[in-house]
């Protein structure tokens, strides 16, 4: 992944302003590309250029600049303080504000253009705005036009387009604008039958093109990447044998962030704190304890989970919507473990009003109760979490100005609808094989690309019309998708970035996707896709067998001796099963099996004793020297691979046979003679062949 640029046009001392933060990371990895290992120029989004010029500005010392969280905020107080019940509505109006801002359009004198509820909520925001000393990014680019400072020379590079306040701030240093390399690459667009084929091929491709080309980038770009993620991180798993790896470990990365609340550690977290919240205010709901329940049921702690589940058991027969919270200690006189947890939970009590900064706080205390009863590390992942968790808290104290002093239950509202609105995802792998969203891909550049799901809906797309704002304001400022016209040039924009991306670009979209029947883009052409993927296997043939002959038994000994002699005595259908080969198949499990995981015991304990061949010689083994075999012993029995269950079952199994071989040294003395010993016999006529683990001579007994 790069981002396409002239390096001899940017000096160290410029200012680059790209258009996200993908851009940012793809420049830097670009310019050591071209320049080696040299000086970076400064390099940012537009938000953090402005918020950068408001620091060096005059404003900055009597005003505060707030985020869109805080705006958000502000609007919420306007309309009232249901939170999840205005939530739609108040990004409604602060896109609208955006677009407002954007575009220069003056909200105060454009009544019969501009909803008049709209306005009045605006002339509320501004009154709140003063009252409070705040200032948005947007009043500060209004600020900055007419009281500029001195910057230096800027470089903007990544945008297809600059809304008309960009174009004018600009205007106001020393600046250059660097266009895109425009390719003459043509494409070649593949049509597939369903959604499930698209994917499936893609990935396969990608897989193929990466193994060719092992120092090449790779894009897949997917412009409905919300709609689709998981079942692409599903078909890519499957691709890559990668479905039980954690994300820094898989061989693709793909960048699109879920919901933060919906983090399985955050949503824990929000849970258990709900819980406490209900479980102080003396009333507890089904709903909530059922969740209490579920996070107890994946404690680390064994007696905990055992006496959750048995609490859980006797409310259940109460069926009952809300519980009291004396019913819950009551039938929890007699659990040890789980009494001593809600005990924690009465003692961090709560008064009925506080300030951001004590919830918070107070929020902290809990968390280190949540993190004992897990009682386990983290993993990389929940890591970046927790430090996500930090990092975004402080933007809820700054609400602080707004709301002095507010209920737990709202802070818990607040902190949950702060979560729903920012993005998480855990850094990703150093991989050559990128999957992005269309927005995300503009402005960078890959050696292969393959963009997905071309319909109709996506190029040329929709007219986008704001809700408060009349469409004929919209097409007399040239806001974006708002008439035909201009959903034609974003569409033609749009295609061009496409072809931009790399000069072998592949696309596609699918007929049939969710029983749900999709148009193709009208603007590219289409061939249709090759009836077989590109790992397809032959067809395989049937010999047909006629049911009163069999085939002539031509196996002269049986492998496996002691489970058939045993199979045949537990049941001789079972026995005859065996001799013949019929396959049993388990129940599936998640991660390794009883008999894999026997398997490796065995491998490894052969290896040992391969290393190590008598009591006498265990004994002269210091234990540093046998942590060493047993760890080599295990890296040879093993398969290579990056699956976390792989890993685990390594350390689980150095200290089992650690203590096994702690055993050893305790024994008589002994001489191992064999391991894996082969040997022959029969029984009634039937030849088996069977295999004895290790033989020992102990004294001069064998």
């Amino acid at each position: 992944m790069r981002i396409d640029f002239d390096s001899s046009k940017i000096s160290t001392n410029d200012y680059v302003i790209v258009a996200n933060n993908r851009q940012i990371l793809a420049f830097k990895d670009s310019w050591q590309s071209l320049n080696g290992v040299s000086e970076l120029p400064k390099v940012n989004t537009w938000k953090g250029f402005i918020k950068e010029l408001f620091e060096l500005h005059n404003a900055s010392k009597e005003h505060q600049l707030i985020n869109d969280n805080l705006i958000a905020k502000c609007f919420q107080q306007i309309l009232g303080s249901n939170i999840s019940k205005n939530k739609k509505l108040i990004k409604e109006i602060v896109n609208n504000l955006i677009i407002c801002e954007n575009y220069l359009i003056n909200i105060e004198s454009s009544n019969y253009e501009i909803d008049s509820e709209f306005i009045r909520w605006h002339k509320e925001y501004q009154d709140i705005k003063k009252q409070l000393n705040f200032l948005d990014i947007y009043d500060f680019q209004k600020l900055l036009l007419s009281d500029p400072i001195e910057f230096k020379n800027i470089v903007v590079l990544g945008f297809d387009n600059l809304y008309p306040v960009q174009l004018k701030i600009l205007n106001l240093f020393n600046h250059q604008l660097m266009a895109s390399y425009r390719s003459e690459t043509k494409g070649n667009f593949l049509e597939f039958k369903n959604i499930h084929d698209e994917i499936s091929y893609i990935s396969n491709w990608a897989k193929e093109v990466s193994e060719s080309n092992l120092n090449e980038t790779i894009g897949v770009i997917c412009p409905t990447l919300d709609q689709h993620y998981s079942m692409i991180l599903s078909q890519f798993d499957k691709t890559f044998s990668s479905r039980l790896v954690e994300i820094g470990n898989k061989k693709f990365n793909i960048s699109f962030g879920k919901k933060f609340s919906s983090y399985p550690l955050i949503s824990n977290l929000l849970n258990f704190y709900k819980f406490f919240i209900e479980f102080n205010q003396t009333r507890v709901s089904k709903n909530t304890l059922d969740k209490f329940f579920q996070l107890m049921s994946l404690s680390t702690n064994k007696n905990l989970t055992k006496e959750s589940a048995e609490l859980e058991f006797e409310i259940k027969k109460l069926r009952r919507d809300f519980l009291s919270s004396k019913i819950i200690l009551d039938k929890s006189t007699d659990k040890k473990y789980l009494g001593e947890l809600l005990s924690k939970l009465q003692d961090l009590s709560f008064p009925h009003e506080e300030s951001h900064e004590y919830w918070l706080d107070h929020f902290a205390k809990l968390i280190n109760v949540f993190f004992s009863i897990r009682d386990q590390s983290l993993s990389s992942s929940e890591y970046q979490a927790l430090n996500k968790y930090i990092e975004d808290s402080k933007y809820v104290n700054t609400y602080q100005q707004l709301t002095p002093k507010i209920s737990a239950k709202t802070f818990y509202l607040e902190l949950k609808n702060l979560f729903d609105e920012t993005l998480f995802q855990p850094q990703g792998p150093k991989s050559n094989i990128q999957i992005l969203g269309l927005l995300e891909a503009k402005g960078l550049s890959f050696d292969h690309a393959w963009i997905m799901n071309l319909t109709h809906e996506v190029i040329p797309g929709k007219i986008k019309k704001p809700k408060f704002l009349s469409q004929r304001i919209c097409i007399k400022n040239h806001v974006q998708g708002s008439s035909y016209d201009l959903v034609q040039q974003e569409a033609n924009s749009n295609i061009q970035s496409m072809m931009n991306i790399s000069e072998d670009i592949n696309g596609s979209f699918s007929i049939n996707q969710f029983d749900e029947i999709k148009s193709p883009s009208p603007l590219l052409e289409f061939t249709p896709a090759p009836s077989t993927s590109i790992n397809a296997k032959p067809n395989t043939s049937f010999e047909l067998i006629d049911d009163f002959e069999a085939s002539p038994y031509q196996q002269s000994s049986l492998k496996r001796a002691i489970n058939t002699i045993r199979d045949q005595i537990a049941c001789p259908f079972k026995g005859f099963a065996r001799r013949f080969q019929i396959e049993f198949f388990d129940d599936p499990v998640v991660g390794i099996d009883a008999f894999e995981r026997g398997n490796l015991m065995h491998k490894t304990l052969n290896k040992i004793f391969e290393t190590i061949h008598s009591s006498e010689q265990l004994a002269n083994i210091n234990d540093e020297d046998l942590s060493e075999i047993i760890h080599q012993s295990l890296s040879s029995s093993f398969p290579d691979s990056s699956n976390n269950f792989y890993s685990i079952e390594k350390d689980r199994l150095f200290q089992i046979l650690w203590e096994f071989i702690s055993l050893e040294k305790d024994r008589d003395s002994f001489i191992v003679l064999n391991t894996e010993k082969e040997f022959d016999f029969s029984i009634s006529g039937i030849q088996f062949k069977g295999q004895i683990d290790r033989i020992d001579k102990i004294g001069s007994q064998k």
